[in-house]
């Protein structure tokens, strides 16, 4: 089993896009090339029935439902999934 950056393929995790609020994912794999960055699968979350794969950057993801990010570089903001 593959593991990178303390995440194994097949493990549930928490994710921040850009677009939306915290997600629930699965890790389907991880870059081949670069900082081999995990390679997560969950389902859309505005266009139902549909699933979507993306490569997450590590201040995106998290093992728990409480993700922490720098905003704008100085300020920390806390997001929570939710049900």
């Amino acid at each position: 089993m593959e593991s990178n950056h303390g995440y194994t393929i097949g493990e549930e995790v928490y994710v921040k896009p850009t677009d939306w609020g915290v997600l629930k994912c699965k890790i389907v794999g991880f870059q081949v090339v670069g900082d081999k960055l995990p390679i997560v699968e969950c389902k859309h979350p505005y266009k139902k029935g549909e699933k979507f794969k993306n490569a997450v950057d590590l201040n995106r993801i998290s093992k728990t439902p409480v993700i922490k990010m720098l905003e704008w570089g100085i300020v920390e903001k806390t997001y929570e999934y939710k049900k």
